[in-house]
């Protein structure tokens, strides 16, 4: 509540009328309503979820906080936020060259800075509120990698192999992915309790979800995948090299012990591509690329049945 400093009601009434059609009266922009948006400790409404026992993972406001840093402050920090509109943000998102997943993934970032200036009281009303996401339905499969490309990336030598993947850890990790077609969340939510090396076999019992929250794995049902015994081989050897070593250890974590983040994952894996120069151009490969190889390849030799086993689908 704000006095309007009107001395009477009809010119109180007008200057709502005004209000209600212009907006906000100062003027606020994006990038002053959100210099401290998704920054960690100083966020308001992260702080208001962290009250509220709502969980929202420091990665999560780093991914967000990108966007706005990388994106949106440079398109429209200069713009009162009431002057944004659905078509005005729609055509330029159209102008850029992203995947639909991430221009929906800035939409949503735009919109949570939107909605708590309306929350707020800066605007009195939320001007994206129709604004229309890009349907995924029919989006793009992410690209394989080739057999070349997997004789670069997992040398058989040894040297070689170390020399892709300074960090051996990570090349065990992608090679574990490939071999058992494990999701990212699935591989880093790896402990040794689920590597069985009599019968050179893993077993998926949990995953990893964006928010790096520990849950149970996509399906919610454990699988038991077989793997090869060069896999077998490797994650042996890094199994008497790590420090973390026991059996509710993590079999792929940072420095503290814990999992590494998708975000981590997928610059090492962007380091390793490199490292094993392989041409990227063009090319849609992530890390969950390496799942999509071993569904592809598998088609060929499983039936079908046995394969959404393996997988979990």
């Amino acid at each position: 509540f704000k006095s309007t400093r009107c001395r009477n009601r009809d010119d109180a009434q007008e200057y709502i009328k005004k209000l209600e059609r212009d907006g906000n009266p100062h003027g606020t922009t994006l990038s002053e309503y959100g210099r401290d948006f998704f920054v960690w400790k100083k966020c308001k409404w992260i702080r208001r979820q962290e009250e509220k026992e709502k969980s929202f993972a420091k990665e999560m406001a780093e991914m967000r906080r990108a966007h706005l840093n990388n994106y949106l402050f440079k398109e429209f920090g200069d713009l009162p936020i009431e002057r944004l509109n659905p078509v005005m943000v729609e055509d330029w998102l159209s102008s850029l060259k992203l995947a639909k997943q991430t221009k929906n993934q800035i939409i949503y970032s735009l919109r949570m800075v939107v909605s708590e200036a309306h929350r707020e009281g800066i605007i009195n009303h939320d001007p994206l509120v129709n604004i229309e996401r890009y349907s995924t339905r029919n989006y793009k499969a992410r690209d394989i990698l080739t057999p070349d490309d997997i004789e670069k990336l997992f040398p058989l030598d040894a040297v070689k192999f170390k020399k892709v993947w300074p960090v051996f850890s990570d090349g065990v990790m992608f090679a574990t992915m490939l071999s058992a077609g494990l999701r990212s969340g699935e591989a880093r939510a790896l402990q040794w309790m689920d590597i069985d090396f009599g019968l050179s076999g893993i077993y998926v019992r949990r995953a990893l979800n964006i928010k790096q929250v520990l849950g149970e794995p996509k399906g919610k049902e454990i699988r038991a995948i077989p793997i090869p015994l060069r896999t077998v081989n490797l994650l042996s050897e890094w199994n008497e090299a790590t420090h973390y070593d026991s059996v509710n250890d993590f079999v792929f974590p940072d420095a503290d012990g814990n999992p590494i983040t998708r975000y981590v994952a997928l610059d090492r894996f962007r380091k390793g591509l490199k490292s094993a120069k392989i041409k990227v151009n063009g090319r849609d490969i992530v890390v969950h690329s390496l799942r999509h190889t071993f569904n592809t390849r598998m088609r060929s030799r499983l039936a079908d049945g046995v394969l959404r086993e393996l997988t979990g689908h």
